[in-house]
């Protein structure tokens, strides 16, 4: 079954708590009395890909969102549009009761129609989201947490007098490898970048990224290098990456994902090892990471640590 479907923030009486979207190849199920959309596919529930900051915060901190289907779409060819048509009855992307950040794209637009309020149409907001996720991916396919990491290796292999093939050789790649990777990517002005972080900056990524902005806009606009970009949409990007699998072992288990946290890391503070946890909870070591080092992160900001009773 494909749908034009629309969920609703169950827990809280605040605005948004609404969005609109389309999936192919689902059902709806009730699941603990909430109904949810699950993916035929591969028999998970799905809870949409807003890139939304305050959806994906919502998400992973556990609140219900219950689904219903606003309309069934015999052609999957015809879902863009169907979406964009109900996205504009409400003028999703400009009404503060949706996460929508957009009213859609339909598949007959042209493609220079401007899709968000930074002037990027949509041929370029296509290729750029492409190249981004495909940059990224690569750098992790390599064994680098992200672009930034890998951008470091290079430019301190660099200083160590190694020429651009060498590296790429090292990294077991053909020898234009390295240097292709990084043509567009000044890795002199990433270095200076990096060690003048700070949190304006990081706030209006956050802002930007929020209202729809690809990563390579934001990067424009503010005349920041695209790893330090990253960087900065670090959470929001791991966030966007791993709330389905994270959040979905977390709420299948009748969890907050803080609380799922707790009991993670309780279970290595009994001394179970990485491995034994994810395990034990039916998640991939990559996870069992992340969320240590997420309480971690709460533990600096916090100045507490929850985990009090490791008995």
């Amino acid at each position: 079954m494909n749908i034009i479907y629309k969920l609703t923030n169950k827990t809280k009486n605040t605005f948004p708590k609404y969005y609109i979207g389309c999936k192919t190849d689902c059902t709806i199920t009730n699941i603990n009395g909430v109904n949810t959309i699950i993916n035929t596919v591969t028999n998970r529930p799905y809870y949409g890909s807003s890139l939304n900051n305050f959806f994906a915060e919502d998400l992973s901190s556990g609140h219900i969102f219950e689904a219903e289907i606003l309309e069934i779409v015999p052609k999957k060819e015809n879902l863009m549009n169907v979406e964009a048509n109900w996205l504009q009855k409400v003028n999703a992307c400009n009404n503060n009761e949706y996460y929508n950040l957009s009213n859609g794209f339909q598949t007959l637009s042209k493609p220079d129609k401007v899709v968000n309020i930074y002037g990027e149409v949509l041929k370029d907001y296509a290729m750029r989201q492409s190249n981004f996720s495909k940059k990224r991916n690569t750098a992790k396919e390599l064994g680098f947490k992200s672009i930034l990491d890998f951008s470091l290796f290079t430019y301190y292999k660099r200083i160590e007098n190694k020429n651009w093939a060498e590296i790429s050789y090292e990294i077991s790649k053909h020898r234009h490898f390295v240097l292709t990777y990084f043509k567009n990517i000044d890795l002199n002005k990433v270095i200076e970048q990096n060690e003048n972080l700070n949190d304006n900056l990081k706030n209006e990524c956050s802002i930007m990224f929020s209202k729809g902005c690809s990563i390579y806009r934001i990067s424009e606009l503010l005349k920041l290098e695209i790893p330090i970009v990253e960087f900065y949409l670090s959470f929001e990007l791991d966030l966007k990456e791993n709330k389905s699998a994270a959040f979905l072992v977390a709420k299948a288990k009748g969890y907050t994902n803080e609380q799922f946290i707790d009991i993670i890391c309780k279970d290595i503070a009994r001394g179970l090892s990485i491995k034994d946890v994810a395990i034990k909870h039916g998640l991939n070591i990559q996870s069992v990471y992340r969320y240590i080092e997420r309480m971690i992160s709460q533990l600096y900001s916090n100045d507490t640590f929850s985990i009090s009773d490791t008995k």
